[in-house]
This record gives C-alpha cells, sequence and structure tokens, in this order.
C-alpha cells in the first residue's frame, strides 16, 4: 500500500510540474540530520543518512547539490538557515532527524526555502534497515517533484532502487566509509577492515566495493609509491563493484583511480572519471578524479575546469581540495594553490595532508629555501618520513648544500628495502645532485614497479629537471603518456624528441649513414 501511495504521488507530482511551470529552486544542500535516537554511538548512522540522501540527489543533472563534507560544519551551528544558504550559495536547504531502534527506522526530512523560511517539503519515512536504500530514493524523487526539477528516465531508473540490504553489512560499510574520510595512517587500515567485512556479508552491494578500493591503495603511496598487492586488491574491488552494477558512479569512479595511479592507462582513467561525471554530476570526487589526472598529463585548462567545478560543490573537502591545490601547483597558480591549502590547514588542524602539499608547492615554485622551512615545521610536529626526506634531499641539493644532501641520499638508499619501494624518491633525488645515470636506473626501477610516484613524471618542474636527456622522454613513453598539448611548457622539447626519433626510425629503415658520419 506505501509502495502504491507512492506511485500516486509521483503521477501527481508530475501532472503539477508539467502544469505548474519553471523550477523552484537551482542549488540546494542537505544539512547534517539530528540524531534522535538518544545514543551518540549512531552518529556515524546518522552521518551516513545525510550524505546517502545528499549522494542521491547528486545524480540529477538539473539540480546543483552541495556536498555534504561541505555542510558538516553547520551540525550545531547557531547560524541561521539564511546564512547558511548565503554562505553555501543555494536557494534551498534540507534538515531532518533520524531515529533508529533496532532494525527500525525513521527518518524526517524537510525541504526549506531560507528567505521566506517556508517548508516547500516535508515527509517522514518509517521503515525497517534493509529498506534504507529504498527509502534514500523515495525521498529523493519526492524532493525533485517538489521543486519541479527535471528527472531523466535514466537517473529516475538509477535513483528509484529496489534493492535490499543486510543491515549488518549497511553498518559496517558506513563505519568504513567514516574511517576512511579522517584520511589518517590508523584510519585506512581500519577501513580496509570494517569495509571488507561489510562485502564478505554482502557480495552484491556497490557501494563498499568502491570504498574499499580507494582504502586499500590511498595509504600506501605516501611512502613507498603504491603497494602492488594492495592495488592488486583494490583492483579487484572496483571490478567487482562494475559487475555489480555498471550504471553505478562509485565503480567507475574507483577504477578510473586504479588506470590513472597504476595502470598509467590515461585514456581508460579519463573514460571512466567522465562516465562516472554523467552517472552523479553533483559529485566532487569525480572531479577530483579528473583533474588530477588531467594534470599528470599536462592538460592543465581542462584540470582547472574540473577544479572550478569540485570547487562550487564542495570547497571544503580535505583530500579533495588539496588536491586541487596540487593542480593549481602544477598549472604554475602558486598563489592560488597556497591559498587553497591555507585554508584547509585553518579547517583541519590535526591533518597532515595541507603542510604535506604547501612544501610541494614551494618546491614546485623552485623556492627551496620556503620547501627546507615548511618541512623542519611538518617535522617537528609529525617526524621524518620518506616524502618529507626525498624533498629535503632536492632543496638542499638545489641551494648548494651537497654534502647534506649526498649524507641524506646515501641514508635513503642504504634504508630501501624489497617492501618499501622508494625508487622514484631516489630517483629524483640522485637528478637533483646531478647523477643522472643512477637517477635513470632508479627511474627505470620505479617505472617497472609501476611507482604512483611515476605519475608525476610529466610536473613542469620535472620536465625542467629532466627533460634535456633522452632517456626522459622514452620513460614519458614507456609509461604510456599521451603527447603534451601546446599549453605544457615542455611540449616543444618533447616534439624536437619525437621528431628526433623518427629520423633515426628512417634512417634505420632504409639503412642510411646519418650526415655527421659520412
Amino acid at each position: 500500500a506505501k509502495q502504491r501511495q507512492f506511485q500516486i504521488e509521483q503521477a501527481a507530482a508530475e501532472m503539477l510540474r508539467e502544469a505548474g511551470g519553471p523550477q523552484l529552486l537551482e542549488r540546494i544542500a542537505v544539512l547534517p540530520f539530528e540524531n534522535y535516537s538518544g545514543d551518540a554511538e549512531q552518529a556515524y548512522f546518522v552521518n551516513g543518512m545525510t550524505d546517502a540522501l545528499t549522494a542521491e540527489l547528486q545524480k540529477i543533472s538539473n539540480l546543483v547539490v552541495i556536498s555534504s563534507s561541505a555542510t558538516r560544519g553547520y551540525r550545531d551551528t547557531d547560524k541561521s538557515l539564511k546564512d547558511i544558504a548565503r554562505e553555501l550559495g543555494v536557494d534551498g536547504l534540507i534538515t531532518g532527524s533520524v531515529f533508529r531502534a533496532g532494525n527500525d527506522i525513521r527518518i524526517t526530512a524537510e525541504l526549506t526555502d531560507p528567505d521566506s523560511l517556508g517548508s516547500l517539503w516535508s515527509e517522514t519515512y518509517d521503515d525497517t534497515m534493509e529498506n534504507v536504500i529504498k527509502v534514500q530514493g523515495q525521498a529523493t524523487l519526492a524532493i525533485a517533484d517538489a521543486i519541479r526539477v527535471a528527472v531523466t528516465d535514466e537517473e529516475q531508473k538509477r535513483i528509484a532502487r529496489e534493492k535490499a540490504v543486510d543491515p549488518e553489512a549497511y553498518d559496517l560499510y558506513l563505519k568504513g566509509k567514516e574511517a576512511y574520510l579522517t584520511y589518517t595512517e590508523e584510519g585506512y587500515p581500519r577501513a580496509v577492515s570494517l569495509l571488507s567485512e561489510a562485502v564478505e556479508i554482502d557480495q552484491n552491494f556497490v557501494e563498499p566495493y568502491a570504498w574499499l578500493s580507494y582504502a586499500l591503495w590511498v595509504g600506501t603511496v605516501w611512502g613507498s609509491g603504491g603497494d602492488a598487492e594492495a592495488f592488486e586488491k583494490a583492483r579487484h574491488a572496483a571490478q567487482r563493484a562494475l559487475e555489480i552494477d555498471p550504471d553505478a558512479a562509485p565503480g567507475h569512479y574507483a577504477m578510473g583511480w586504479i588506470h590513472a595511479t597504476r595502470d598509467f592507462d590515461w585514456r581508460r582513467a579519463e573514460e571512466h572519471f567522465l562516465r562516472a561525471a554523467e552517472l552523479s554530476p553533483n559529485d566532487p570526487e569525480v572531479y577530483n578524479g579528473l583533474m588530477r589526472s588531467y594534470a599528470r598529463v599536462g592538460r592543465f585548462s581542462d584540470a582547472l575546469k574540473a577544479s572550478e567545478r569540485l570547487a562550487e560543490l564542495d570547497p571544503y573537502a580535505l583530500q579533495a581540495n588539496a588536491n586541487r591545490a596540487w593542480v593549481h601547483m602544477a598549472a604554475g597558480e602558486t598563489d592560488v594553490a597556497i591559498r587553497i591549502l591555507n585554508e584547509l590547514a585553518e579547517r583541519y588542524p590535526e591533518s597532515t595532508i595541507p603542510s604535506r602539499y604547501v612544501y610541494e608547492v614551494f618546491e614546485s615554485a623552485e623556492q627551496y629555501e620556503r620547501v627546507l622551512a615548511e618541512i623542519a615545521r611538518f617535522e617537528e610536529r609529525w617526524g621524518e618520513d620518506e616524502a618529507t626526506i626525498e624533498a629535503k634531499i632536492q632543496a638542499l641539493a638545489f641551494t648548494g648544500r651537497h654534502s647534506e644532501a649526498q649524507g641524506l641520499l646515501e641514508r635513503f638508499t642504504r634504508e630501501e628495502s624489497e617492501t618499501s619501494s622508494r625508487n622514484a624518491f631516489i630517483a629524483f633525488g640522485r637528478a637533483a645532485m646531478g647523477d643522472m645515470d643512477g637517477a635513470f636506473e632508479s627511474f627505470q626501477k620505479a617505472a617497472e614497479q609501476r611507482d604512483y610516484w611515476m605519475g608525476d613524471l610529466l610536473l613542469p618542474r620535472n620536465a625542467k629537471l629532466l627533460g634535456d636527456d633522452p632517456r626522459y622522454w622514452e620513460l614519458v613513453e614507456q609509461l604510456n603518456f599521451p603527447p603534451l598539448p601546446p599549453e605544457h611548457p615542455a611540449c616543444e622539447q618533447q616534439q624536437r624528441y619525437l621528431i628526433n626519433k623518427r629520423a633515426e626510425e628512417l634512417i634505420a629503415e632504409r639503412g642510411l649513414v646519418p650526415a655527421e658520419q659520412n
């Protein structure tokens, strides 16, 4: 009966929308739901419901939906709805509450016009945990009807899912996602454990497979350039998500990252990210993947467009906006990058991520004294690690302190082990010291290991350091990088290499003698 009533309301709303005039709202946000369960330990579940409704709304292409990480700071705020709407740049706000008792749930939501404070829609959904995905879809489509937004048939199909979920698996998924979003060394393995349990219980649940894919590899790249076994497990999880539902954005997004960070298959990475953008056009994480992938192949204009879209949807997400700063760094916009990172450091004072990216930005700008100062500040608080040592080696070498750089490089090389590959870091350090033979020997090892950091090979600072050596361009080809676009400062240098290479091939094919040998 409840499903029949929902269908009647859908049909009535469709008729009303067709006769009722233009779309009422263009941009909305879902504020953190209140926990009415009387149990503080249910906070993860309440957060999960806020995120889930946001994610469903993000599938509607004719509506701009601000990310839930941009709204989390408004929990328990004293600010008025009008002030919140102004700060977020939206014309509609959704508030609500969640009550959970055992397997029973009650979700109440209301859509408000923040200027008039008038209610545009409100509803209460009583159901069980097994039907939580169906409830989220019903609420999403009801909101779309209330504001007269056009929802395509494909979007409606993706939103109105009838899949029942295992309550325990859903709980584990929400806890695992929460652990991942701490972006900490402790959070990643906890996320892997929880999400692995979730997919073991429910092997046809897309979202935990996708988040498991991220959690498996992200935590490994800072220290060692990526663990091969972790990446293969991540690939399997992403592939399983796609097998379950090829029309769900999370699987495409997860596989896009695998292609961009492990396979260096730039074409397929772009295909998956663009498909994810079609399926969930308001998800900022999609543009996170796109912009980082574009920047790595030198398509800075496309990367900056993706960055602009991400900033519109979520100016506060930690890792995504740190990557946005990295993209502006790669494009030569140092001041913009530093501004973004300073804002993140203020918002996330306990995270290492903004501080880590800051010294990389100054490294890219060749401000090596600033690099050393920022690294000293970082290590004073969080200690030394592989990434800071590699950056110090380069900064010391470029400021003329070769003996200090050499000492660090020798220690770094001695500590290299089979379980922790540092070949890319060692290669960049050797190049800064002027040891190009040693550098390319290490670069080759890193390329064979599919080291994550080899994806940064085309950054302008690296092209400037290495581009005079043809072995650099051979590596670029080996790692499947496409030809550089004209906007990249090393484009002409690559073109000369390719012309010379083709000339040598023609000479060899025709058995000619090069002119200098005549």
